[in-house]
């Protein structure tokens, strides 16, 4: 491994572990941190109690092996410090190998790099970030497009050392390939969506209901495989009384012989019902990426907050607004409620499970937190695609297929 690849420095150490996101394996823990560099770095720190300096030094041997055969699963951009705990080599080099590329790390590192990847830069001065007076949203340093509100262009002004306006293009002229290279996130996914929503907005000329088509867009491009879900979510309803049974006749019965026959014993319920447990979290896979896409583009598009829909300003949260006095904007939070939790009801895949309602009451009760919060435009979207999936779920269980 090439001496820029490695973090050598305590000093280095302690600040990427200091502010990092981080994962927990048997023998081992990764922290990850965006570096600013077109390359990964690695760091290895092996515990004092795995043994002498030999046994130390045989550890990191080890642990650089298993990099450079997992190059391709780590993303540039970053650093990682990996600590290897105790005990690390009670375990087999083949076992840490795999655990190495267990699907929970690369779950992590994909959401990691997602949020770490050309991500939304907030503006700030000194450690306080900048908001805007008027609308109470936090401003964003990396936007992709110039302001027109002079208000706005007064405050992004003071900042010039951080947001040069001057090289920005107008949002109207913004094009994918506008800009610097930022990742392979921002390029694929988020500069895309951005244009669509921009020109989309040019059309209607109104952003309001350019995010409202491009929800719908994307939704549509999906639904064969929503559809997969939704329908699965239904045969799993249908399926339920049988899986009660199931639950009720091994319940407490937790040796061996007793676990295996419960198992085939679902697998064939799961086969009379065509069931495939797998198919019905496809879409959630999906959705996370696009919903932080969309977070993105909606963020870094100035022209988006500058624009209103229906009467309501898209850059202002709803939070912000009630606490100036505009009572309107509860409007938005108690239908995002309602829509939400009818959505979740519908997905559930049991009507009298406790555990199952508890789920969706906290879920909702997240999810009217979180749109308190977020602008009014990131709350479209979010109703856009929940009132979309419950016109999906009517029609497939008015559906004869199912």
């Amino acid at each position: 491994m090439k001496k820029k690849f490695i973090v050598k420095k305590s000093s280095d150490f302690t600040k990427i572990i200091n502010n990092a996101n981080y994962y927990k394996g048997k023998s081992f823990v990764i922290y990850i941190k965006d570096n600013n560099l077109d390359y990964s770095r690695f760091g290895i720190s092996v515990s004092k109690k795995s043994g002498n300096a030999v046994v130390r030094n045989t550890i990191k041997r080890k642990m650089r092996s298993i990099i450079d055969d997992n190059k391709k699963n780590y993303q540039k951009n970053l650093d990682y410090i990996i600590i290897v705990k105790n005990g690390f080599l009670e375990h087999s080099f083949q076992e840490i190998k795999e655990s190495m590329k267990n699907k929970k790390i690369f779950i992590l590192l994909l959401i990691i790099t997602i949020l770490l990847t050309g991500c939304t830069k907030s503006l700030k001065d000194g450690k306080e970030v900048v908001k805007n007076p008027e609308t109470g949203q936090n401003l964003t340093q990396n936007i992709l497009c110039r302001p027109t509100d002079k208000e706005l262009i007064k405050i992004y002004s003071k900042y010039e050392d951080k947001v040069d306006l001057g090289s920005l293009p107008d949002c109207e002229d913004f094009k994918i390939n506008t800009g610097h290279d930022e990742g392979l996130w921002t390029n694929v996914f988020v500069k895309p969506l951005a244009w669509a929503i921009i020109s989309f907005g040019k059309i209607l000329k109104n952003y309001g209901l350019a995010l409202i088509v491009t929800s719908l867009i994307i939704r549509f491009a999906a639904y064969p495989l929503t559809r997969k879900t939704a329908m699965q979510s239904e045969l799993i309803k249908q399926a339920q009384p049988e899986i009660n049974r199931l639950e009720k006749k091994y319940e407490g019965k937790n040796d061996q012989e007793s676990m295996f026959k419960k198992t085939q014993e679902l697998q064939m319920v799961y086969k009379k019902y065509n069931i495939n447990p797998l198919s019905g979290c496809l879409f959630a896979f999906i959705q996370i990426p696009i919903f932080i896409a969309f977070f993105e583009a909606i963020n870094r598009i100035p022209a988006i907050f500058e624009d209103s829909f229906l009467g309501f300003y898209l850059g202002t949260t709803p939070g912000t607004a009630i606490g100036q006095g505009h009572i309107q904007y509860a409007i938005i939070v108690i239908i995002l409620a309602f829509v939400t939790y009818f959505s979740f009801k519908m997905n559930s895949t049991s009507s009298n499970n406790a555990q199952t309602d508890m789920m969706t009451r906290t879920m909702t009760i997240m999810i009217i937190v979180m749109s308190i919060f977020m602008t009014t435009a990131l709350d479209l979207y979010w109703l856009t695609s929940s009132l979309f999936t419950i016109c999906q779920n009517l029609l497939i269980k008015r559906s004869k297929k199912i």
